[in-house]
């Protein structure tokens, strides 16, 4: 799984090499940024200043408070596809966008699936069609098993199998796999000093507007961080506008 990865994102994507960067004539500075004031930053106990800032910094998984889990261990959407073969069952806890994605892809390599969610449906936040329409595929076609309006209320290893506790209709039932997916949502990373730099945000992530700018007019932010879709492309079209807003008197909206 891991060669298959690495070789599509070769494919589709741009490497995050440093070297790349700099030939393109991009100053690359490696650490943690910190707002010390609107038009500065410190990274490293170096300050810089700027007429204008982007703050791109992503967001985190969300981990749910689910006793047994740490001790337990969990694959993350960084760690699942690090996996030198697919496991032979596979029990993933959020059943959104990316528990969907990656209950499709492991179901293809063959393995047994196991997709539970808190809410009565599969991606709750899309239109009822799509929902239902994906129920029946991952049924039908994918023999998987959906555990919608579950709450885990305990994981546990037992051997070499990891064994999830959960409550469905009133009854507590339990299954054991040989891996836990977490596919619980993300949290922006927004611990960057925004205070400073008098950027409003929420705990879903930085506030801005159509056309990307914060409540600093001078300080823009896109992806991930701005509470959005979680998705790559999305982050990769928000950079287009931003830079162009940064760039040019007239705007463009999101």
């Amino acid at each position: 799984m891991k060669a298959w990865k690495d070789k599509a994102i070769q494919r589709s994507s741009t490497p995050y090499d440093k070297r790349y960067h700099q030939a393109a004539g991009i100053t690359v500075i490696e650490g943690n940024a910190h707002f010390i004031s609107p038009e500065s930053i410190t990274v490293n106990r170096r300050h810089f200043s700027a007429r204008q800032f982007l703050i791109a910094t992503g967001s985190h998984l969300a981990v749910p408070n689910i006793t047994g889990l740490e001790q337990t261990g969990y694959l993350t959407y960084q760690t699942a596809l690090d996996l030198f073969r697919p496991p032979k069952t596979l029990f993933i806890i959020g059943a959104g966008s990316f528990g969907c994605e990656m209950a499709e892809l492991f179901s293809i390599f063959g393995t047994r699936v196991y997709l539970a969610d808190i809410a009565p449906r599969l991606l709750p936040n899309e239109d009822l069609e799509t929902s239902e329409l994906v129920s029946d595929i991952f049924t039908q076609k994918r023999g998987m098993t959906l555990l919608t309006s579950s709450k885990i209320l305990q994981v546990a290893k037992e051997g070499l199998l990891k064994k999830v506790t959960f409550q469905r209709g009133g009854e507590e039932h339990t299954v054991k796999v040989n891996e836990i997916l977490l596919a619980t949502g993300m949290m922006p990373n927004t611990d960057i000093g925004l205070e400073n730099a008098d950027v409003e945000y929420l705990p879903k992530g930085i506030i801005v507007d159509k056309n990307l700018l914060t409540s600093n007019k001078n300080i823009y932010a896109i992806g991930d961080v701005t509470g959005g879709y979680n998705y790559n492309h999305v982050a990769t079209y928000e950079s287009r506008v931003a830079a162009h807003n940064i760039l040019h008197r007239d705007k463009v909206a999101a």
